[in-house]
Protein backbone atom coordinates (compact mmCIF):
# COMPACT_ATOMS: atom_id res chain seq x y z
CA UNK A 1 0.00 0.00 0.00
CA UNK A 2 1.20 3.28 -0.75
CA UNK A 3 1.09 5.95 2.26
CA UNK A 4 -1.97 8.51 2.16
CA UNK A 5 -0.46 11.86 1.90
CA UNK A 6 -1.86 13.60 5.08
CA UNK A 7 -3.17 16.89 5.05
CA UNK A 8 -5.15 18.89 8.42
CA UNK A 9 -7.61 19.28 7.32
CA UNK A 10 -9.77 17.37 4.24
CA UNK A 11 -12.83 19.31 3.33
CA UNK A 12 -12.87 17.15 -0.16
CA UNK A 13 -13.48 14.00 1.81
CA UNK A 14 -15.92 15.71 4.71
CA UNK A 15 -18.14 17.22 1.98
CA UNK A 16 -18.69 14.34 0.96
CA UNK A 17 -19.49 12.40 4.07
CA UNK A 18 -21.86 16.02 4.76
CA UNK A 19 -23.97 15.02 2.49
CA UNK A 20 -24.24 11.30 2.54
CA UNK A 21 -24.99 11.86 6.33
CA UNK A 22 -27.79 14.29 5.57
CA UNK A 23 -29.08 11.59 3.65
CA UNK A 24 -29.02 8.57 5.84
CA UNK A 25 -25.81 6.99 5.02
CA UNK A 26 -25.23 4.59 7.50
CA UNK A 27 -21.70 3.83 6.09
CA UNK A 28 -20.42 7.93 5.98
CA UNK A 29 -21.73 8.14 9.83
CA UNK A 30 -19.32 4.99 10.54
CA UNK A 31 -16.66 6.95 8.78
CA UNK A 32 -16.88 10.25 10.54
CA UNK A 33 -17.23 9.16 13.73
CA UNK A 34 -13.91 8.58 14.85
CA UNK A 35 -12.40 11.24 12.31
CA UNK A 36 -11.00 14.53 14.24
CA UNK A 37 -11.33 17.05 10.69
CA UNK A 38 -15.22 16.00 11.21
CA UNK A 39 -15.81 18.09 14.01
CA UNK A 40 -14.16 21.02 12.72
CA UNK A 41 -15.84 21.13 9.88
CA UNK A 42 -19.20 19.85 11.78
CA UNK A 43 -18.81 23.33 14.08
CA UNK A 44 -18.34 25.66 10.67
CA UNK A 45 -21.08 24.17 8.80
CA UNK A 46 -23.81 24.21 12.03
CA UNK A 47 -22.57 27.74 12.35
CA UNK A 48 -23.82 28.40 8.76
CA UNK A 49 -27.11 26.06 8.77
CA UNK A 50 -27.93 27.81 12.50
CA UNK A 51 -27.20 31.16 11.00
CA UNK A 52 -29.08 30.30 7.54
CA UNK A 53 -32.32 30.63 10.06
CA UNK A 54 -32.25 34.22 10.66
CA UNK A 55 -31.68 34.95 6.57
CA UNK A 56 -35.50 35.36 5.81
CA UNK A 57 -36.56 38.04 8.38
CA UNK A 58 -33.19 40.03 7.08
CA UNK A 59 -34.25 39.44 3.55
CA UNK A 60 -38.13 40.45 4.54
CA UNK A 61 -36.77 43.96 6.42
CA UNK A 62 -34.87 44.76 3.62
CA UNK A 63 -36.87 44.16 1.16
CA UNK A 64 -39.00 46.40 3.30
CA UNK A 65 -36.84 49.27 3.37
CA UNK A 66 -35.95 48.59 7.05
CA UNK A 67 -32.37 48.78 6.95
CA UNK A 68 -31.66 49.78 10.75
CA UNK A 69 -34.09 46.89 11.92
CA UNK A 70 -32.26 44.37 9.58
CA UNK A 71 -28.78 45.37 10.73
CA UNK A 72 -30.55 44.49 14.41
CA UNK A 73 -31.73 41.43 13.57
CA UNK A 74 -28.56 40.42 11.31
CA UNK A 75 -26.08 41.15 14.65
CA UNK A 76 -28.22 38.91 17.20
CA UNK A 77 -26.50 35.73 14.94
CA UNK A 78 -24.25 35.61 18.14
CA UNK A 79 -27.45 35.30 20.36
CA UNK A 80 -28.97 32.62 18.32
CA UNK A 81 -25.58 30.66 18.39
CA UNK A 82 -25.06 30.60 21.73
CA UNK A 83 -28.61 29.21 22.20
CA UNK A 84 -29.14 26.66 19.83
CA UNK A 85 -25.74 25.27 20.97
CA UNK A 86 -26.75 25.28 24.75
CA UNK A 87 -29.89 23.47 23.21
CA UNK A 88 -29.11 20.70 20.83
CA UNK A 89 -26.02 20.02 23.18
CA UNK A 90 -28.61 19.12 25.88
CA UNK A 91 -30.34 17.51 23.40
CA UNK A 92 -27.22 14.90 22.60
CA UNK A 93 -26.66 14.74 26.26
CA UNK A 94 -30.15 14.01 27.58
CA UNK A 95 -30.23 11.20 24.75
CA UNK A 96 -26.69 10.25 25.20
CA UNK A 97 -27.48 9.19 28.46
CA UNK A 98 -30.86 7.52 27.81
CA UNK A 99 -29.01 5.43 25.13
CA UNK A 100 -26.36 4.54 26.91
CA UNK A 101 -28.72 3.68 30.20
CA UNK A 102 -31.66 2.58 29.24
CA UNK A 103 -30.49 0.94 25.66
CA UNK A 104 -27.19 -0.40 27.03
CA UNK A 105 -25.23 1.58 23.73
CA UNK A 106 -21.82 1.20 23.25
CA UNK A 107 -20.56 4.46 22.05
CA UNK A 108 -19.16 7.87 23.28
CA UNK A 109 -20.26 11.54 23.22
CA UNK A 110 -17.28 12.56 21.29
CA UNK A 111 -17.96 10.51 18.66
CA UNK A 112 -21.60 11.71 18.21
CA UNK A 113 -20.48 15.18 17.73
CA UNK A 114 -18.72 14.84 13.91
CA UNK A 115 -21.72 13.31 12.55
CA UNK A 116 -24.32 14.97 14.28
CA UNK A 117 -22.90 18.72 13.27
CA UNK A 118 -22.16 17.28 9.59
CA UNK A 119 -25.68 16.35 9.60
CA UNK A 120 -26.75 19.73 10.76
CA UNK A 121 -26.97 20.89 6.97
CA UNK A 122 -30.68 19.74 7.33
CA UNK A 123 -31.62 23.32 9.30
CA UNK A 124 -31.28 24.50 5.48
CA UNK A 125 -34.43 23.52 4.71
CA UNK A 126 -35.68 25.81 6.74
CA UNK A 127 -35.10 28.24 4.08
CA UNK A 128 -38.23 26.72 2.43
CA UNK A 129 -41.18 28.84 2.12
CA UNK A 130 -43.83 26.89 2.94
CA UNK A 131 -43.56 23.73 4.93
CA UNK A 132 -39.58 24.61 5.64
CA UNK A 133 -39.35 24.55 9.23
CA UNK A 134 -41.37 21.27 9.21
CA UNK A 135 -39.03 19.71 6.95
CA UNK A 136 -35.70 20.39 8.89
CA UNK A 137 -37.22 19.25 12.01
CA UNK A 138 -38.29 16.32 10.68
CA UNK A 139 -35.24 15.39 8.91
CA UNK A 140 -33.00 16.89 11.82
CA UNK A 141 -34.94 14.14 14.24
CA UNK A 142 -33.95 11.65 11.41
CA UNK A 143 -30.27 12.08 11.05
CA UNK A 144 -30.10 12.62 15.23
CA UNK A 145 -31.43 9.30 15.26
CA UNK A 146 -29.90 7.67 12.04
CA UNK A 147 -26.59 8.48 14.44
CA UNK A 148 -27.49 7.17 17.96
CA UNK A 149 -28.38 4.28 15.41
CA UNK A 150 -24.70 3.74 14.53
CA UNK A 151 -22.66 5.47 17.15
CA UNK A 152 -24.23 3.38 19.93
CA UNK A 153 -25.28 0.07 18.13
CA UNK A 154 -28.90 0.57 19.05
CA UNK A 155 -31.73 -1.27 17.44
CA UNK A 156 -33.85 1.61 14.74
CA UNK A 157 -37.11 2.16 16.89
CA UNK A 158 -35.45 2.63 20.19
CA UNK A 159 -33.11 5.11 18.22
CA UNK A 160 -36.24 6.62 17.02
CA UNK A 161 -37.76 6.64 19.63
CA UNK A 162 -35.12 7.91 22.16
CA UNK A 163 -34.21 10.52 20.14
CA UNK A 164 -37.70 11.29 18.75
CA UNK A 165 -39.15 12.15 22.20
CA UNK A 166 -36.15 14.68 23.71
CA UNK A 167 -36.70 16.60 20.45
CA UNK A 168 -40.32 16.80 21.17
CA UNK A 169 -39.90 17.46 24.69
CA UNK A 170 -37.68 20.61 23.55
CA UNK A 171 -40.38 21.43 20.71
CA UNK A 172 -42.91 22.00 23.52
CA UNK A 173 -40.97 23.40 25.31
CA UNK A 174 -40.02 25.86 22.78
CA UNK A 175 -43.24 26.83 21.89
CA UNK A 176 -44.24 27.29 25.78
CA UNK A 177 -41.04 29.73 26.39
CA UNK A 178 -42.28 32.24 23.31
CA UNK A 179 -43.95 34.99 24.98
CA UNK A 180 -47.90 35.30 23.99
CA UNK A 181 -48.77 37.37 21.04
CA UNK A 182 -50.78 40.38 21.81
CA UNK A 183 -54.29 40.22 20.41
Amino acid sequence: MFPRRQRDLRWDITSARLFRIATWNDGAIRRTMNDPNAIVYGVIIYMAAVSLQLAVPVLRLLAAGRVEHAVIVASSVAILLLAAVGLDFLKIGICHFFSKWLADGSGKFTQLLGPLLLGSIVHALALSPVLGTVAAGIAWVAVFAMVFQEVHGLQPLTAILICGMVNFVFFVIQIYAFPAQPR
